[in-house]
Parts: structure tokens; C-alpha cells; sequence
């Protein structure tokens, strides 16, 4: 599991109205837990459908309840648990619920609640189903925990589902929607079920962000990929024709501007200056620029920081990778100028905020690139110690060849690739250039 606290609300004592959010820049906690979860069949999802019910909804109210009553089995609180909901999950091929320990190493606390899971959903449907409220509450399927404002959440929806779970009356639709929803051999379409405007069709209570994996460089031909799955939905081999919008290269719009990569290597590590929370004390020991237009390197040293913001703050767009919370922090212990104002493309930034979970480096470009890293951050501190700088110039100029050349994948094809359960699995992300940059100038140079 991976939680990361990203903020947080200041609230009326009297009234509990809020007054204010705070953002937080913390760096994310990351362990290994045991958990359990629960599929309902592909049936159901097309019966609350046809029922006009949020099938989203339903599988987060259902959720929410399952873990309010998980204490009355097992000696806990409800703080000790998470859940995570799905109406596509790669993994399973259909909608899942997960239910997890919210320690690292787990507590027993899934193991209990799968002994007594049949028990565990006759009290959760007993204790919606009997709540007088409307739509739902903090009594039934309310959590006070919600990483998503408690949105959506469908009781009605909840109480069929557990119905159809426990024996009750079943849900199922006719076979006309079931095939729209499902396609004719129960294939999931690439579209996530009931959760409109929906990147992933999932929820996560505790700020899931989650997995890395390994290293990077030279292109890979797709024909020779072996099975691919679309991280979207857990789709194999996705049909671009089911696409209802045929994505379009941003190549063309990148030729003749002013586009630089960028990154840093540092003098210390998070531990040295006592945490993330530190990063601008870190020091820049090499920073490396490759300027699109010229095809040209660019190396700083610590005395060259000036002039490496100048020509950062000069160009069109300026990519990197986690460039906008680390790199761009590091630099700002050597100017005054505010580096958000910059034209900056964080690649990672787009990851997440499309796919809700963040990647390392070095596994994105392993599985997109076929590139492999020689060296990581940690050996780059040790050269630092030992004063082998020419080795960290020749480590941040591949970390830089890897982010450039993953960027011009991503412009040309519109997703990046990633390794998941031994198979390659697209990561659709349509880089926000125009937006970013904007159009451009047909008259400059003219005189």
C-alpha cells in the first residue's frame, strides 16, 4: 500500500462547517499489508445499470459499510482498516471491492473478516437497509475517513447489491445490455462503468497511490510487445477502434519550439537535511539541460545555478520528471523568483493525476523504452563524497535522455507503457501542451 497525506480541512467546531483547506507536501508511506475482496459478477454491475443505479456508487457505499462494521468481529477501530473499490480492476477483469489491514504486515483483521463474511454482509445490508435516511449518511454508508468527499455513493444501489450477494433477490439485466455493457463474450469494454467523467472507475480511501518497478533506454517495436493490457480498464489486447476518438501526435506541434529537459542530481540526501520536508537544502551538486532544438547538453555546476534558472525561465516549455516538487524546490535556495511560473511539464505530475498512482523513472521508460539505468540517486551521493563529478554528469545526462525520450514517446503516441503482473499495460495520458504553451508565434523572428 502506498498513503500519502496530501491536506487538510479546518472545520467549525460549533456547526462543522468549513472554513478552509490546507495542501500538504509530505512525502508518501509505503508498506505491505493483507487484505481481502470481494467480486460481484458481471451480472449485477448490468443489473444496477438497468435498474438506473450507480454501479460505482453502489460498490463505494458497499464498501464504506463493510469496513464501519468489521470492529463488531474483530477487536479494532476503524481507522485500522482501508478499502478501495473498482468498477474495472486489471487484476480480476470486473468490478472489486477491496478490504485491507491499514497496518504494515497486517493485523489478522481481513483474515477475520473473511471468516465471517457471509455474517459480516447479512449485518451490513441489515444496517443500510433499517438507516432512515434518503440517501445515505454518516449512520450507513458515510465514511469519515473519504479520500473522495464521500462522491459518489449510491444506498439504494448498496442495499440491491448486498441483496443480490446474500441470496436475495438477484440483480440481472436483459441480454441486450448486458452485451452493450459487456460485450458479447464478456469482455469489459474500455469505458469504466458509472462513474461519468471517470478516469479509472476506482476510489481509494487512503490516498492510494502506489507502485514502482524497474529500469531504461532505445525503442521497442509494439508488434513484439507480448500481450498488452490497458491499465484503464484491464482490457487485453484494446482495439484502437473501439476508441471513440483517435488520438493525434503532438510531434508536430513540438517542431521549432523552444523545449527543454531537466534534471538535478544533489550534494545530500533527504536524510542528510532531516526529511523531504528539507529538499531545498539538498544542494545541487549537476544539473544537466537537453534543449530539443539543437539536440544539445547543457551541464551546470552549484556556482552555474543562476544562469541554469535563466535558461529555464527562458524556454517554451520545460519537462522533467517529479521536476515541479523536487527538482524545481532544489532550485529555489538559489533565486527569489517564483519557478511555478515557469512553463513546466511534469511527466510524473500527468501519471498521477490521470491514473491516480505514481511510477518511478526508471520502471516507465524499462517497460516504454526498453532502457535500462547503470546507476541510481543513492551511488550519485556517493560519487558525490568521493568527488567523482564526471561520473554524476554522465548519470544526469541519462536520467535526462530517458525523460526526453519518454516525452517524445508520449507526444507521438499518447501513452507510455508499464509492466504489470508480467504483462505490458498502456497508461493513456494526452500531454497538456497547447494548453501549457499555447499556439504558436507565426511572426516571431520577422522583422
Amino acid at each position: 500500500m502506498t498513503e500519502k497525506v496530501v491536506g487538510y480541512e479546518k472545520r467549525s467546531t460549533a456547526g462543522r462547517d468549513k472554513i478552509s483547506d490546507h495542501e500538504l507536501d509530505l512525502p508518501p508511506v509505503v508498506y505491505e499489508s493483507v487484505g481481502l475482496w470481494f467480486e460481484p459478477p458481471q451480472s449485477a454491475i448490468a443489473g444496477l445499470l438497468q435498474e438506473k443505479r450507480h454501479p460505482m456508487g453502489s460498490l463505494h457505499a458497499s464498501e464504506h459499510a463493510s469496513l464501519a462494521l468489521i470492529p463488531l468481529f474483530a477487536l479494532c477501530d476503524r481507522n485500522d482498516l482501508g478499502g478501495i473499490s473498482f468498477t474495472r480492476h486489471a487484476g480480476t477483469g470486473g468490478a472489486a471491492v477491496f478490504l485491507y489491514d491499514g497496518h504494515p504486515g497486517g493485523l489478522g483483521l481481513a483474515n477475520r473478516a473473511y471468516a465471517v463474511l457471509d455474517e459480516l454482509f447479512m449485518r451490513v445490508l441489515k444496517m443500510v437497509r433499517d438507516c432512515p435516511c434518503e440517501d445515505g449518511c454518516p449512520s450507513c454508508v458515510h465514511s469519515p475517513k473519504c479520500g473522495h468527499g464521500n462522491q459518489p455513493l449510491d444506498k439504494e444501489g448498496c442495499i440491491r447489491l448486498l441483496e443480490h450477494l446474500t441470496g436475495g433477490p438477484e440483480l440481472k439485466a436483459d441480454e441486450t445490455l448486458a452485451e452493450l455493457t459487456f460485450g458479447t463474450e464478456g469482455n469489459a469494454q474500455t469505458k469504466p462503468l458509472g462513474w461519468p467523467g471517470s478516469e479509472r472507475g476506482s476510489h481509494s480511501e487512503r490516498s492510494e497511490e502506489s507502485r514502482g518497478s524497474a529500469p531504461t533506454e532505445n525503442e521497442r517495436s509494439l508488434q513484439k510487445t507480448p500481450r498488452m493490457t490497458n491499465e484503464e480498464t484491464g482490457d487485453t489486447e484494446m482495439n484502437e477502434a473501439q476508441n471513440s476518438k483517435k488520438y493525434e501526435s503532438q510531434t508536430p506541434f513540438c517542431e521549432g519550439r523552444d523545449i527543454v529537459v531537466y534534471d538535478l542530481e544533489t550534494q545530500l540526501s533527504a536524510n542528510d537535511v532531516g526529511g523531504w520536508q528539507n529538499i531545498h537544502l539538498m544542494r545541487v551538486a549537476i544539473g544537466v539541460i537537453y534543449e530539443r532544438k539543437t539536440g544539445k547538453y547543457l551541464v551546470y555546476r552549484e556556482e552555474d545555478c543562476e544562469a541554469l534558472i535563466a535558461r529555464l525561465e527562458q524556454a517554451e516549455l520545460v519537462v522533467g520528471y517529479n521536476n515541479k516538487r523536487f527538482d524545481n524546490t532544489v532550485l529555489t535556495a538559489y533565486t527569489d523568483h517564483d519557478l511555478r511560473g515557469m512553463n513546466n511539464l511534469d511527466l510524473l505530475e500527468e501519471i498521477s493525476n490521470r491514473h491516480g498512482f505514481r511510477m518511478k523513472l526508471d520502471a516507465l521508460a524499462q517497460a516504454t523504452l526498453n532502457a535500462k539505468k547503470t546507476a541510481d540517486g543513492l551511488q550519485s551521493l556517493q560519487w558525490w563524497k568521493e568527488g567523482e563529478v564526471d561520473k554524476i554528469i554522465e548519470y544526469c545526462k541519462m536520467d535526462v535522455e530517458v525523460t526526453w525520450k519518454l516525452f517524445e514517446y508520449m507526444c507521438e503516441h499518447g501513452y507510455a507503457l508499464c509492466e504489470r503482473k508480467g504483462e505490458l499495460a498502456k497508461l493513456p495520458v494526452e500531454l497538456p501542451l497547447k494548453r501549457i504553451m499555447g499556439e504558436p508565434d507565426l511572426f516571431s523572428g520577422l522583422m
